[in-house]
């Protein structure tokens, strides 16, 4: 329990060490118009998209046969489950200048968290 602890802290770390998305999201939070922060929540969500697929191949090369098989489909239904959780939130702001806003953040956040997920478990392929 202590040692996930120290992943997840030290996952956090290197997230918050992460150059470009650190200035992507100052980006978003400083924007100052809707189509600003339409537009920099989207790139935030697209790096992050990047970074995912990077950890996914880095992890699928130390998997057996039945653990990539496994990972496979773990990946294709969390794949779908992102996009209808993000269709569903953003369908709250349906018509809405806030709806990309909303959609392209709720994709980065789910994003953001399936990425901390993965590095843990690359840590523990890695000890």
């Amino acid at each position: 329990m202590k040692y996930l602890f120290l992943i997840i802290l030290l996952s956090n770390l290197l997230n918050a060490q992460d150059p470009k998305h650190l200035k992507l999201e100052k980006k978003l939070q400083a924007a100052n118009t809707q189509t600003d922060m339409n537009t920099y929540s989207y790139e935030l969500a697209q790096y992050l998209n990047k970074k995912l697929l990077k950890l996914e191949t880095q992890l699928k090369k130390k998997l057996d046969e039945a653990g990539l098989k496994l990972f496979v489909q773990s990946s294709q239904s969390w794949y779908k489950y992102r996009l209808m959780q993000a269709r569903f939130i953003g369908h709250l702001y349906k018509g809405g200048s806030m709806h990309p806003l909303i959609y392209n953040t709720t994709l980065a956040s789910m994003t953001e968290r399936r990425i901390q997920q993965l590095e843990q478990i690359l840590e523990e392929y890695n000890r």
